[in-house]
């Protein structure tokens, strides 16, 4: 089964063509003057949407689980999810929770939510907390001297700040090389977007200029047309059809078999090595795994290019980054794959389509 996943060949075929989707026709006149959020102007269209909207000293982190929990436990599976949450996604953007509520509490934060392009939280996603502020100038110099600290902290692991220009915006970018921390922030008006993705950020600015944002969606219109804010749900999720269309989309699902790929290859490089130790033989080297017959002859050979390389604490792929905190998916370049990816692409397009 393992061995199955080798491509052969190399990544020179074109992309192939996502599915052709139905475009619902909308009444936007009748979705006019329905009442939005200051914060979704700052959207993405085809990102999934939490909007907490404010709450009396109530501890927002505790809300992202049960509600999560209770309205996307059928997009995500949630064994253990609570922790992973708590430890990973917050923690790569290096947001604390508890931090959070003072800033509500001290009212910086009018608004706040979380978006993204996948739920990858396992293998590292493209998401981020979107805040709404009251004072913009407050809220940047507050979080900017945490940033400053933080990296301060963690020097020793490499953990720097740089600035990065996008579409004439500065984007604040703090990280360490294994990506262990990878956060990006941005202010567009009086929204900051903290976030793994610099893809994620370009569009927030895009957005924020009014280039496919969710202010302007209709189909997003319509979801508060029917679920107005006068409600003051203590949660409102929206998920986008645009959402879904990218996760089936090529990029998406050629780039998931690839990660799974390579997570594939590290499990097998360590049951290798473990049999090769208790025969008593060098472990050290992949060539030598192959040459005593404990792995594949093509291991190791991808359609990519990357490479594995064994890191301090946890193995390395050379284009995505340390296992666990993988590069968000939407910044992976795909400039062709294999004719074995485009096969398996048009059999996976031919079952969505039937479905």
């Amino acid at each position: 089964g393992m061995l199955g996943l080798a491509d052969s060949g190399d990544a020179v075929q074109p992309m192939p063509s996502g599915i052709f989707w139905d475009r619902p026709e909308w009444d936007t006149e009748s979705l006019r003057d329905v009442e939005i959020e200051p914060i979704a102007s700052g959207v993405p269209e085809e990102c999934f949407y939490l909007r907490f909207g404010t709450w009396d000293n109530q501890i927002w982190m505790q809300r992202l689980m049960d509600e999560f929990n209770g309205d996307l436990g059928t997009m995500v599976s949630l064994r253990g999810y609570q922790s992973r949450v708590k430890s990973k996604f917050l923690d790569q953007m290096v947001v604390e929770s508890n931090e959070l509520d003072r800033l509500f509490g001290g009212n910086l934060i009018a608004d706040v939510a979380v978006i993204g392009n996948d739920m990858f939280f396992e293998d590292g996603s493209s998401v981020g907390v979107l805040f709404h502020a009251k004072s913009s100038r407050a809220l940047e110099s507050n979080l900017n001297s945490k940033r400053r600290k933080f990296a301060k902290q963690h020097a020793e692991e490499g953990c720097v700040i740089s600035d990065v220009q996008v579409d004439g915006a500065k984007v604040q970018f703090l990280r360490t090389p294994d990506n262990r921390y990878r956060s990006f922030y941005v202010v567009q008006d009086d929204n900051h977007l903290i976030t793994t993705s610099l893809s994620l950020a370009r569009r927030f600015i895009e957005a924020s200029a009014g280039g496919g944002c969710m202010a302007q969606n209709p189909e997003f219109r319509f979801a508060r047309q029917q679920m107005p804010l006068s409600r003051d749900d203590t949660v409102f999720v929206f998920i986008p059809s645009r959402f879904l269309q990218n996760l089936l989309g090529p990029q998406y699902q050629i780039e998931l078999r690839r990660r799974n790929r390579s997570i594939t290859d590290m499990q097998m490089v360590e049951l290798a090595g473990l049999a090769a130790t208790h025969e008593g033989l060098d472990a050290s080297s992949q060539e030598n795994l192959i040459a005593h017959g404990f792995l594949p002859e093509r291991f190791g050979q991808r359609p990519d290019g990357s490479q594995l390389t064994r890191g301090e604490s946890s193995w390395v792929d050379s284009i995505r980054g340390r296992r666990g905190f993988y590069v968000p998916i939407p910044e992976v370049e795909m400039t062709g794959v294999t004719a074995q990816e485009q096969a398996w692409y048009a059999q996976h397009r031919v079952w969505l389509d039937e479905n």
